[in-house]
């Protein structure tokens, strides 16, 4: 009686446990996939507002660019590393991206973080990519907006408000539908 009863109480314990990550995950995706939510940028903003501080990065030229040198433009930041499977995944339907939008006031945005420009410049080369890519080899920028895992998607209105963050792969439909929106909201 006693194995049975342990038995029983551990399969509903785990029953119950997987039961509570569906949930939590389940609020998560849905907050995460529904483009008219707004997103929350960490610790960037005292007022709690989701508008996104200025920031500096250098390229991979060495230039220094901030985010302020497309003010007036919608800018899709794209957090990622050349050792991330699904970054790389996602990689030729940001570049889609880029060809399609740069000419309707769309800026791409392409953040390595935690590596070093040679390995990046190698990568971006091989892959003939031609968005812009920045560097930020000590998370800082990323530590700014609280991101642990990658790929991380945030896109920001022309007004550099966020409208839209997504953790993980995001694919080149799901990438249009936030940015035609966008661009259908401001009259462009």
């Amino acid at each position: 009686m006693n194995k049975s009863y342990s038995l029983k109480l551990t399969i509903g314990v785990m029953l119950l446990i997987f039961l509570l990550v569906y949930i939590i995950d389940s609020r998560n995706a849905e907050s995460m996939h529904n483009p008219s939510q707004p997103a929350v940028v960490y610790g960037l903003d005292a007022n709690g507002e989701e508008r996104v501080a200025d920031f500096t990065l250098h390229d991979l030229a060495g230039k220094q660019v901030s985010l302020s040198n497309y003010e007036g433009r919608i800018v899709y930041l794209n957090f990622w590393a050349t050792w991330c499977k699904w970054c790389k995944k996602e990689m030729p339907d940001i570049q889609k991206i880029h060809e399609e939008y740069e000419d309707k006031g769309v800026t791409v945005l392409a953040i390595s973080v935690g590596e070093e420009s040679v390995r990046v410049s190698e990568y971006i080369a091989e892959h003939q990519y031609s968005f812009k890519v920045l560097l930020d080899p000590n998370h800082t920028l990323a530590e700014a907006f609280a991101i642990k895992p990658i790929p991380v998607s945030i896109f920001l209105d022309s007004s550099g408000e966020v409208v839209y963050r997504k953790l993980g792969y995001m694919k080149e439909e799901e990438m249009k539908g936030v940015i035609d929106g966008l661009l259908s909201s401001s009259g462009t």
